[in-house]
């Protein structure tokens, strides 16, 4: 990793702070493997992409907004 002009982003960590105390009792209302499966497509989309911080941004507001709507309805 560094931060030349030809080595691609890498994303290391992604967190989600999702709660809601009438469901989960404290318990993270994500489960590890959509966790998981976020992290591999935003890696993904920051090797492939002209612009990786825009696809970023897109794939984790697209996330959050799918996520806040399962957890209002």
């Amino acid at each position: 990793m560094g931060d030349g002009p030809t080595i691609p982003w890498r994303l290391l960590d992604i967190n989600f702070l999702v709660e809601d105390p009438e469901i989960g009792d404290g318990q993270a209302l994500v489960h590890c493997l959509q966790v998981n499966y976020i992290h591999q497509l935003v890696q993904s989309r920051l090797i492939d992409s002209d612009q990786p911080l825009d696809d970023l941004h897109t794939c984790l507001r697209t996330s959050q907004l799918l996520m806040s709507h399962n957890c209002v309805c």
